[in-house]
């Protein structure tokens, strides 16, 4: 049969076998335009796709602009500029890719959230090239938690560790999550200022611990990226209000003072004298590196100090410190700062350390009296402790640092940005 077809073939008129190759021709490369049309089909939809999802991505960072009151160009060289210099970073800061603070580009709305606070922060300082600036504060708040290793806030039981006087002695909080939300949702900072001890706080304890609460907030935040619209601040709620007279000392606050304590107070008297002469004795000492070094060696508290905080940093020196730590490090943290009930004492001091903060901040700033819970127009009146004319919980003395301790554990059973995941 095959022989048959080739020498009919071999006898064919080449006519006829160029009409057959002629449409072997066409009919192949029909089918090959065919496959390119198709190829340029699906690269057509492909670019539409992208020019779909390209102003989706750039509107986030237009809608931040907005948001923010920043320039756009400058925005998006900032984002350029991080974007560029995260492997070097990561050269500087080994844990920089495990910290919850800070956020690559795999989440453009918590980048967007991150990377404008920061610039915002920059540019009220009237930086003369605010991109620049914003790069090196991030450096320098790198610093910061890679040698106070912050990411040790984010590991099982850290907050009973750092609010426990017999772990941490000296620690003396009073301020916490308030367990309740403001209204975007977001949990605010409830603090009762009298709960605190100055006789008996040690600044290195206490700030560390400060910082826990302020850390855990602000990543909360950065990580909520657009909540209703907007990027959410924190609120803070001082009640500067005296203990009640059957209060006869703190559950979880250590060394609170109350009518009560009169007693133990005068017990503790001579405790106190021993510790402020031990203080004073420390202010002279530690300018000598070898003192400095051996107590560090014995001082008993959680996780890592800089050598500034050793030193004693009493009243108002260790609030200053304490406004440097959150001003330089934790940029547009607050909303509201909410004084309840201030005492005629507090005004002189409140002039004092106003003069520590942004002039930006201090706007943020806000006296209520006692009953005027309406001012804290941040806070919805369901949410605000009974306290101060809510119907929230009451803060029950200092109860409501434990239910914070305990929030903050449970929290870390189920945060995505846990450090060590239980």
């Amino acid at each position: 049969m095959f022989e048959a077809i080739a020498q009919w073939l071999l006898a064919a008129p080449r006519e006829l076998l160029l009409g057959v190759a002629i449409f072997e021709l066409c009919f192949f490369g029909k089918l090959c335009f065919r496959a390119r049309s198709q190829q340029q089909q699906q690269l057509r939809q492909q670019q539409q796709q992208q020019q779909q999802q390209q102003p989706e991505k750039e509107n986030i960072w237009l809608k931040t602009s907005s948001l923010e009151s920043l320039d756009y160009t400058t925005l998006c060289q900032t984002r350029d500029s991080w974007r560029t210099q995260y492997t070097t970073f990561c050269e500087f800061y080994p844990k920089l890719s495990k910290d919850p603070y800070f956020v690559d580009s795999t989440n453009e709305v918590t980048e967007a959230s991150f990377i404008s606070r920061f610039l915002r922060a920059t540019v009220n300082e009237k930086h003369a090239d605010p991109v620049e600036a914003t790069l090196r504060r991030i450096k320098t708040v790198m610093t910061y938690r890679r040698d106070f290793d912050t990411n040790a806030f984010y590991t099982p039981d850290m907050a009973f560790k750092l609010f426990n006087p017999e772990s941490n002695p000296g620690a003396e909080m009073y301020f916490c999550d308030g367990c309740a939300v403001d209204k975007n949702g977001m949990p605010f900072i409830t603090g009762r200022l009298n709960l605190c001890d100055d006789d008996f706080l040690d600044a290195a304890n206490h700030l560390r611990a400060a910082m826990f609460v302020l850390d855990r907030a602000a990543v909360s935040l950065v990580q909520a990226g657009l909540v209703n619209g907007k990027y959410p601040r924190a609120s803070y709620v001082l009640d500067l209000s005296p203990l009640d007279s059957d209060f006869v000392g703190g559950t979880f606050s250590g060394t609170a003072r109350g009518e009560k304590q009169k007693a133990i107070q005068k017990e503790r008297l001579e405790e106190g004298k021993k510790i402020f002469k031990e203080r004073r004795e420390r202010v002279k000492a530690c300018k000598d590196p070898a003192f400095l070094a051996n107590y560090k060696a014995q001082h008993k508290g959680v996780g890592v100090h800089p050598d500034s905080h050793y030193h004693p940093l009493l009243g108002l020196l260790c609030l200053k410190e304490a406004i440097r730590l959150i001003t330089t490090n934790y940029p547009e943290l607050l909303a509201k700062v909410y004084f309840y009930n201030s005492p005629f004492w507090f005004k002189p001091i409140f002039t004092i350390f106003s003069l520590w903060i942004p002039k930006d901040t201090r706007k943020k700033l806000v006296f209520c009296k006692k009953g005027e819970w309406k001012k804290m127009e941040t806070i919805d009146e369901s949410n605000l402790s009974s306290d101060w004319g809510g119907k929230g919980l009451s803060n029950d003395h200092d109860d409501f640092i434990g239910r914070a301790i305990q929030k903050y554990d449970n929290e870390i059973k189920s945060l995505t940005y846990a450090v060590v995941k239980i």
